[in-house]
């Protein structure tokens, strides 16, 4: 459907990320307003022709940007990240995010598990000069390490491995 929805190889790429997450570069995008209209339509067609008797959710995350200096890298994670906004607040939605200003070009920190005050913490001090990645646990953190692994400037964990016995080791 991505293919056929965007089949102009000019104007746009389309690829398969990994599972059920696939990424759409389009190329001299009108607007962020016509790109938003553009994806909604995709979403909609995307939910009326599967035809599955379950409900089938779509969010979508896009990044829109007119600078020239903005790498496909720092594209790609802004949209990611407006993925995952996507996904929490409900998921089966849509969220714009405009690239503006030097805010994208900070690195990434990945911050796992620790408690909420020493998150809090870490937000106060470093949110500033880095863009935040929070995890909630091993298996997501490794998740986040795989997906943004090019470009983590920092990881922060704290994941404690338990013996058989449930002593922590």
């Amino acid at each position: 459907m991505l293919k056929s929805a965007f089949s102009d190889p000019d104007s746009y790429c389309v690829g398969r990320f990994g599972g059920d997450e696939f990424v759409v570069l389009l190329r001299n995008a009108v607007s962020a307003d016509e790109t938003k209209r553009l994806f909604l339509e995709l979403a909609d067609s995307i939910r009326a022709s599967v035809g599955f008797p379950v409900p089938l959710t779509c969010s979508i995350g896009v990044a829109v940007s007119d600078r020239s200096d903005i790498t496909f890298l720092q594209l790609f994670l802004a949209a990611d990240r407006a993925l995952y906004a996507a996904k929490n607040s409900g998921g089966d939605g849509l969220r714009v995010t405009e690239i503006d200003g030097d805010v994208e070009a900070a690195p990434l920190m990945l911050v796992s598990d620790g408690n909420e005050a020493d998150r809090e913490a870490l937000r106060a001090i470093f949110s500033g000069r880095f863009r935040l990645i929070e995890t909630a646990g091993p298996k997501e953190t490794l998740d986040m390490v795989q997906r943004y692994r090019d470009a983590l400037a920092v990881i922060i964990t704290d994941m404690t491995a338990r013996e058989s016995d449930g002593r922590e080791a």
